[in-house]
């Protein structure tokens, strides 16, 4: 890593102003050693009968080794527990972390850093000129860096590995005042040959702008005594105030519009020069405090407010590191080894010393983790690592004893070769400045390419089908294309600020558009649609989104208290919703706007315990010492009961059986079965159904068959794939063959079933969704969007829906073949509809009756977890889980997933439904198993069905994806 300072005149040997992560020094002059860091920083101590002592804030030790009483070299133990290791002429001779691993820097005779060795053999070596400059870095992979300077010493070019060039202007008299500053960088030209960035100074050296190409993010700075006029790129001021203690200068105050992310706009420190209280833009005050070493012993937020809570640390001895962390009803506490590794952590319930959660973990000589046990005792939850002689890591296994290998690094220590415990190798390549160029997983190639200034250019896909990336001089993201010749174009303010973003066709037709306004910090403030609806977005000074005002001007409001917590919210009627939180900010109650409560509570280790609800009655969990939940309790007085592997996956879920509910079906679940199933569900048994589900998968993890068996019935389906992962094939249980064909930007186009063409020449929105496809009888299918992405027309059969919205996206109007449908928000006029009218319970959001437009009257009964049980007309049964068993003369069956499996009926008979690998109800198959109806899927989109009395029909639905119109594939609508 290089730095430039500068105010850091003392140079290095990558000439005046720049130092590099090994350029580090001790400066001795008599009883004063300057010790000066990698960014040019200086800390100062001072040797009193060999005791060396700095300013309070400085957290760093240095103590001399003596020989005989001669000082021989130098310690420097820094804030994150790193050793230092310099000659007595303030040589940086070797860094050696926390738990021992040491980097050892080497010199030529001239005293110029030589090599730098890591604690695993990587080495990186250095060459100079006859000046005593760095001319030529190598890495330990070989890769040549090479440097070039100018008459003034100033370091005017890097060439990296793969031959590009970045270089530095100095000295220009337009960004210096007019004024000779030998060493005042002011500017980048890229790889590219652009100008990249550029900084300006005042007549004194300080600087006073800095900006990207075109002035994108411009910033500058006047100085005043004390304070500090900061100018952004769009004109917003803010003014910072400092105080100077021990030759540090320190914000105390901020003026201007709120910078939420410092955090505050006032601040004090203690007599040590440590933060001592910080001040929201709100008034809230956040206290701090610490010990000598400046290590925070206490924080207390909310200062003086009914929020306030207190945060204490107790810290290692010798370390820079907690041992123990005290916050409201929760205690953790940790442990390390001689060299400061973790061994231990534990996290206590402070109200129930029995409620705890521990890990603990070994170490190698080197400090690297081995093993890691977790804090479960009922099974072994340990994983283990190994690693190669270099240091790397080899291999990982896991609770189970499933093995991931890394079998390859290259001489920079990135990884090339992986093989995950199914077998799947994964290789990677990279450039000569080490980025990705390809990722071949089993045969898939996804590959990247870049620019000379590193910027991705293109991802490339296993199917071909890529994305491109367009930048301005700035380096930002200026257009995304396809290999369809779609774009997407963005406008950026000078900020960076996202202010449209506009998507056209291959044609240059424009599709869709969005435009942005920021206030003075750069958060949201309008959303502009293609329309000019407007959203407006409001917050307070801490940053908190406290307003939406939605295009028809109604406003939801928000307020939060002195936690930066969610207190209450305002729908644009005024309805209250309040909130109240733990002081370990879970959510603790709910008050809806009709007074409503919703409660909730929590152990110290943030697992809800208990939640009482108006609509569902108390709920009661356990947990083990994961966290996983083995139990709850609904107000029914049912139990369900959890178990888990050692990775934590549930592998069986049952009730304990009562007396109201003649249920008391169980459900487990397997893993990791057959040739490439581990990390797979693999299989799933559900004694409701009397039924098992198993799947099995190919090397990538993708599903090559679900086999779903239910009594006597068996419902099998295969899946197959192209050479570039992408769904070619689905064969049903009814063994249907449906065959899926891509586009070049590996979108589906084409469906045929048992060789029949269902649709071709599918067309999509510029990266968005389907617009158009031919039936396989020749009918055109077309759907139109305006510029907001929001679907306007779609056929249904022979008839052509056209959707209008208002300014919020809503639906206003539906025509129909010339039918004018209206719809408001309240109720919906149409051919026979009237007025329906609700009412619900007092203290909850149950529905107690309905009454329709005739008089006719639904009234709801439910019982204490909120099951519907009946409305006038129907009654409904539940299992013990929850789910729905019995309405009227059907009775239903779930699987261990909650999907409905079975639907049995005396005088119909059974009815079996199984679903494809994304949840779509895929066929539905009478008592013997053959299928009464398979459906066919374009995306979420249903397109098609077939069986055998119809063969083969077209489904046509509505903007919501529902089914609305079926025909024939002469066009007849059934």
């Amino acid at each position: 890593m290089r730095y430039y300072n500068s105010l850091d005149t003392g140079g290095s040997a990558f000439g005046s102003n720049w130092r590099t992560t090994w350029h580090r020094a001790l400066t001795v002059s008599g009883t004063t050693v300057t010790v000066t860091r990698a960014d040019g920083r200086q800390d100062i101590f001072t040797s009193n009968n060999g005791t060396y002592t700095a300013d309070p804030d400085v957290t760093s030790v240095l103590a001399a080794t003596t020989a005989n009483g001669v000082i021989t070299g130098y310690q420097l133990l820094t804030a994150s527990d790193a050793t230092e290791t310099y000659a007595a002429n303030g040589t940086l001779l070797s860094i050696a972390s926390r738990d021992g691993l040491a980097t050892r820097l080497s010199y030529n005779g001239s005293n110029q850093l030589s090599t730098v060795t890591g604690p695993f053999g990587y080495v990186m070596s250095f060459a100079y000129d006859s000046s005593g400059r760095v001319i030529q870095m190598t890495a330990p992979d070989g890769g040549v860096y090479a440097y070039a300077y100018d008459a003034n010493n100033n370091l005017i070019a890097v060439t990296y590995p793969d031959k590009s060039t970045r270089q530095y202007v100095y000295n220009e008299q337009t960004n210096t005042a007019n004024t000779n500053q030998p060493h005042a960088l002011t500017g980048i030209i890229d790889e590219l040959g652009n100008r990249f960035a550029t900084w300006g100074y005042n007549a004194q050296g300080a600087a006073i702008s800095s900006q990207h190409t075109g002035g994108a993010e411009l910033t500058t700075v006047a100085y005043n005594s004390n304070t500090s006029l900061v100018t952004d790129a769009n004109g917003n001021a803010h003014t910072y105030s400092f105080t100077t203690l021990f030759n540090m200068t320190k914000p105390v105050s901020l003026t201007g519009a709120p910078i939420p992310s410092l955090g505050g706009n006032a601040f004090i420190y203690d007599a040590n020069g440590f933060l001592a209280s910080k001040t929201d833009y709100d008034g809230n005050v956040t206290t701090y405090t610490h010990d000598a070493r400046g290590n925070q012993t206490s924080r207390t937020e909310a200062t003086g407010t009914a929020q306030a809570r207190t945060i204490t640390t107790t810290w290692h001895p010798t370390f820079h590191l907690p041992t123990q962390i005290t916050e409201p009803n929760r205690v953790t506490t940790l442990s390390y080894d001689s060299h400061g590794n973790l061994t231990q952590k534990t996290i206590a319930d402070a109200n129930n010393g029995k409620n705890t959660r521990t890990w603990s973990y070994t170490y190698n000589a080197n400090g690297q983790v081995t093993k890691s046990d977790g804090p479960r005792t009922d099974v072994a939850d340990i994983t283990q690592y190994s690693y190669d002689a270099k240091g790397d890591l080899a291999s990982v296994t896991d609770a189970l004893g499933h093995v991931t290998t890394i079998s390859a690094y290259d001489a920079d220590g990135r990884p090339l070769t992986l093989q995950d415990p199914n077998g799947l190798i994964t290789q990677l390549a990279y450039d000569p400045r080490g980025r990705l160029l390809s990722r071949n997983t089993g045969g898939e190639a996804t590959t990247y390419s870049y620019d000379a200034a590193g910027q991705v250019l293109k991802i490339i896909k296993p199917d071909a089908s890529f994305a491109a990336f367009s930048y301005d001089p700035a380096h930002r993201l200026t257009q995304v294309s396809d290999n369809l010749g779609n774009n997407i174009v963005y406008t950026l303010d000078a900020n960076d600020n996202q202010t449209k973003k506009q998507v056209y066709d291959l044609s240059g037709t424009l599709t869709r558009s969005l435009s942005q306004t920021f206030d003075a910090v750069n958060r949201l403030q309008t959303s502009v649609g293609a329309q000019g609806q407007t959203t407006t977005f409001g917050y307070d000074s801490n940053g908190n989104l406290t307003s939406v005002t939605d295009p028809l001007s109604k406003a939801t409001t928000r307020s939060f208290d002195a936690l930066n917590r969610l207190i209450a919210s305002f729908d644009p009627l005024s309805d209250k919703t309040q909130y109240q939180f733990d002081a370990n900010d879970n959510l603790a109650q709910v008050t809806d706007p009709r007074s409503a409560n919703t409660v909730y509570a929590y152990d110290g280790l943030g697992n809800k315990t208990q939640q009482t609800s108006p609509d569902t009655g108390t709920t009661t969990y356990t947990y083990d010492a994961a966290g996983n939940i083995i139990s709850h309790t609904d107000a029914r007085g049912v139990q369900t009961l959890y178990s888990y592997d050692a990775l934590n996956r549930l592998v069986k879920k049952s009730f304990t059986p009562n007396s109201s509910y003649g249920d008391i079906s169980s459900a487990t679940y397997q893993y990791d079965q057959g040739t490439y199933g581990i990390g797979h569900l693999t299989g799933m048994t559900d004694t409701s159904t009397s039924g098992a589900t198993s799947w099995l998968y190919e090397i990538h993890g993708r599903l090559v068959q679900q086999q779903q068996t239910i009594g006597l019935v068996t419902l099998t389906t295969h899946y197959q794939y192209d050479a570039a992962g992408r769904l070619s094939q689905l064969t049903t249980p009814a063994n249907n063959t449906i065959a899926y064909q891509y586009n070049a930007d590996g979108q589906v186009n084409g469906v045929t079933v048992d060789g029949t063409v269902l649709l071709n020449a599918a067309q999509y929105q510029p990266f968005g969704a389907i617009s158009s496809w031919v039936w396989g009888n020749g009918t055109a299918y077309n759907r139109s969007y305006d510029l907001d992405g929001r679907l306007t027309k779609l056929p249904l059969g022979t008839d052509n829906r056209s959707y209008t919205y208002d300014a919020a996206s809503r639906i206003t109007g539906e025509t129909s073949d010339g039918t004018v449908q209206s719809v408001s928000p309240s109720f919906i006029t149409a051919k026979n509809a009237g007025t329906t009218h609700y009412a619900s319970k007092p203290t909850g959001n149950a529905l107690l009756s309905e009454t329709i437009a005739n008089g006719t009257v639904f009234n709801m009964g439910y019982d204490v977890v909120g099951n519907l049980l009946s409305d006038s007309f129907n009654s409904y049964q539940y299992d013990l889980g929850g789910r729905l068993m019995h309405f009227g003369s059907d009775s239903f069956q779930m699987d261990g997933l909650g999907k409905r499996v079975a639907k049995v009926n005396l005088s119909t008979g059974n009815r079996y439904f199984t679903y494809d690998r994304a949840g779509h109800l895929l066929g539905e198959y009478n008592a013997q198993g053959l299928a009464i109806q398979e459906t066919l899927w374009l995306g979420d989109i249903p397109v098609g069905t077939i069986s055998a009395s119809t063969g083969l029909l077209y489904v046509y639905a509505d903007h919501l994806n529902t089914p609305r119109t079926v025909t024939t594939q002469s066009n007849r609508v059934l």
